[in-house]
C-alpha cells in the first residue's frame, strides 16, 4: 500500500509532489503531506495495487464475471524480452497480481513507459485503444486484441482497466 508521510515542514498548506526535502518552510501544518513513496510502474508493489483497484471496479471485475473471464495477463514495455507484471484473473476477479514470475500469459501487452503513463493518467477511449494499436503503440504479443475489442462484453471492462491504472501514484 503506498503510504503518505508529513513533510517536516514544507510545502504550502496543501498536498505536495515535490522531491523529498521539501524546500523549508517556517511551520508545518498538519495537512502537509508527501507520498512516502511512488511505485515502479508495473512493480511487485505497483501490480498489488492496481490488484486492488480492479476487484473494487464492479465495472471490470463484475461485468468480467458475468462472461466467466479467466486469464494470465502480462504487461511490459516494448524491447524487453520478458514482461514486467503479472496479473492472474479468475471468474473477473484478480486473484494474484505481482512482478512477472515466468507464467504463461494468455494476454502480453506491450508499449512505451511513456505511453504506459500517458494513458493512465488520461485514460483510453475505445478509438484511442483503436489507434494505439492500430499504430502499434499497444503491441499484444499474446492475445487476440481484434476478437476482443468485437466483443463489448470484454472490450468496456478492458478500456476501463486503464482508467485504474490511473488510481496508481507512479514513478
Amino acid at each position: 500500500m503506498l503510504r503518505l508521510r508529513r513533510l517536516p515542514c514544507g510545502g504550502a498548506g496543501k498536498a505536495s509532489r515535490q522531491q523529498y526535502p521539501a524546500r523549508p518552510a517556517p511551520a508545518c501544518r498538519a495537512n502537509d503531506l508527501l507520498e512516502d513513496n511512488m511505485a515502479e510502474l508495473f512493480s511487485d508493489e505497483w501490480m498489488k495495487a492496481l490488484k486492488d483497484a480492479w476487484n473494487a471496479e464492479p465495472e471490470v471485475k463484475d461485468k468480467l464475471a458475468e462472461i466467466g473471464f479467466n486469464s494470465v495477463i502480462a504487461c511490459g514495455f516494448k524491447g524487453e524480452d520478458q514482461p514486467r507484471g503479472i496479473f492472474k484473473v479468475v471468474n473477473g476477479e484478480c486473484v494474484e497480481a505481482g512482478a512477472y514470475d515466468g507464467s504463461d500469459p494468455d494476454w502480453d501487452m506491450r508499449a512505451e513507459p511513456s505511453d504506459w503513463k500517458k494513458w493512465a493518467a488520461k485514460g483510453i477511449g475505445m478509438t484511442g485503444l483503436g489507434m494505439a494499436f492500430t499504430t502499434g503503440k499497444l503491441k499484444f504479443l499474446k492475445g487476440d486484441f481484434k476478437a476482443m475489442i468485437k466483443d463489448p462484453r470484454m472490450a468496456g471492462p478492458f478500456v476501463k482497466s486503464f482508467s485504474l491504472m490511473g488510481q496508481i501514484e507512479t514513478d
